[in-house]
Order: C-alpha cells, then sequence, then structure tokens
C-alpha cells in the first residue's frame, strides 16, 4: 500500500498530504497552524513528519513536499466549443 493510500484512510477527510521538511515537530507545529489555521494536522508517521489538510496549500513552501496521490481521480467533463464569429 503506499503512503499516501495509509494517511488517506487514516484522515478520509483531508485531500492532500505534505511531507514537512523542518528539524522539530515543534516547529512544523507553529509554521502549519499559522498556514491553515485548525484544519491541518502535523503528526510523525514513519519517523516522516506530515501535514494533513483538506485543501491544497501549493507548490511555494520549499519546507513542504506533497505526497502525490498514485490513483487520481479523474473527472471527466464534456467539452463545447461555442463561436463566437456572426
Amino acid at each position: 500500500m503506499a503512503l499516501f493510500d495509509d494517511l488517506d484512510a487514516m484522515f478520509p477527510s483531508h485531500t492532500h498530504f505534505y511531507q514537512v521538511n523542518l528539524p522539530t515537530l515543534d516547529e512544523a507545529l507553529e509554521r502549519c497552524t499559522r498556514m491553515t489555521g485548525e484544519l491541518g494536522h502535523v503528526f510523525t508517521y514513519n519517523g516522516t513528519m506530515i501535514m494533513a489538510v483538506q485543501h491544497s496549500l501549493g507548490n511555494d513552501n520549499p519546507w513542504l513536499i506533497e505526497i502525490a496521490d498514485p490513483n487520481p481521480e479523474v473527472i471527466e467533463a464534456e467539452v463545447t466549443v461555442v463561436s463566437t464569429k456572426k
């Protein structure tokens, strides 16, 4: 089972998981709380600091590495092209 699947099973209402690359858990808790308020969880799993959140935090934080979903849900959409020519 992939790391994402393990985390998803533990936090089914969260959709994004990040590896937190900071020296201490206290620092990780402080930074993550400032970013997410009370919506995120920071914990150690198999020796790695992880943050679980309900929304994407983007890629602007060099101390966060997103843990990718190995089986992302594909949403199919029908596209309709409308001409603007008269």
